[in-house]
């Protein structure tokens, strides 16, 4: 008897899990999916590395006449269902929105070295996409919205660049944390997990050294931007 029972069990488990995929399908078909808004696959260059975008862009009505570039974290992908019903939304509203994946990431071109942290000069890689949208389409504003670790990069683009009118940061991890988390009181071991997981989202052919992850926060000092304004 309780070899039947807890064989009915698993089979309700087995319905329950099975309708909840096909929902999880069906809500992705219709996330992707979206009438009202076109979808276009993008490249453009960055210290000479091919960094992939994904504009969208309201199909007709109203137009904003503003872009939006979106900086997602360096651990996600522009593909990721949250982004994609993010700038879309964004795009029916009329904005034009370029969604990147920063160099290494995504469907971008890795570096072509990693040795110091110009070599993932990932405030380039956004400086270079607000560029994209500026010569590509008459826009009369650019605002930048970026998520997580990204966010690092994306302040300081958005502080130097005149050219962004707003800055949105989801999320920030602001720099006395990021300083905290790898510089101290940390074993060389746990520090170069910490590495490993910034890099395991990447498809980088090449070792990070633990010293290029350092300076990469503290050349993108959130804080002291805070203080000087």
């Amino acid at each position: 008897m309780r070899r039947k029972k807890f064989s009915k069990g698993i089979k309700s488990m087995l319905i329950i899990l099975f309708i909840v995929a096909i929902v999880i399908i069906l809500l992705l078909v219709v996330s992707n999916y979206n009438k009202d808004v076109s979808k276009k696959n993008v490249y453009f260059y960055s210290d000479g590395i091919k960094i992939a975008g994904v504009l969208y862009e309201k199909k007709s009505g109203s137009i904003s006449h503003a872009g939006i570039v979106f900086v997602p974290s360096p651990k996600a992908s522009q593909n990721s269902l949250l982004y994609k019903l993010m700038s879309e939304k964004l795009a029916e509203k009329g904005y034009v929105v370029l969604t990147i994946n920063l160099r290494g990431y995504g469907k971008s071109e890795e570096p072509k070295k990693l040795e110091t942290a110009s070599d993932l000069n990932f405030t380039k890689d956004i400086e270079n996409a607000v560029s994209y949208l500026a010569e590509n389409k008459d826009l009369e504003k650019i605002h930048l919205i970026s998520h997580s670790f990204a966010t690092l990069f994306a302040v300081t683009e958005g502080i130097n660049d005149a050219r962004v009118s707003k800055l949105i940061a989801l999320s920030p991890p602001l720099y006395p944390y990021i300083n905290e988390r790898y510089l101290a009181n940390m074993t060389k071991e746990r520090k170069q997990k910490e590495v490993e997981g910034f890099i395991k989202y990447s498809h980088f052919s090449r070792e990070m050294p633990l010293s290029l992850m350092q300076n990469l926060s503290k050349e993108n000092n959130v804080e002291s931007y805070i203080h000087k304004n």
